[in-house]
């Protein structure tokens, strides 16, 4: 799966995890690999997948 995190506040490291936690809340395995980070790390796409 792919996800995109935009805001003008540049937190995608909690955008990660948020996501991390929810996987392990529901006891999934993933691995989650930025693809593309904007200069400002306004924009980042991440790659989500299940182990």
């Amino acid at each position: 799966m792919e996800r995109t995190y935009h805001s003008h506040r540049s937190m995608a490291d909690v955008a990660i995890g948020l996501i991390k936690g929810c996987a392990a809340y529901y006891k999934e395995t993933i691995e989650i690999e930025t693809l593309e980070i904007a200069e400002n790390g306004q924009r980042v796409d991440f790659k989500i997948t299940r182990k």
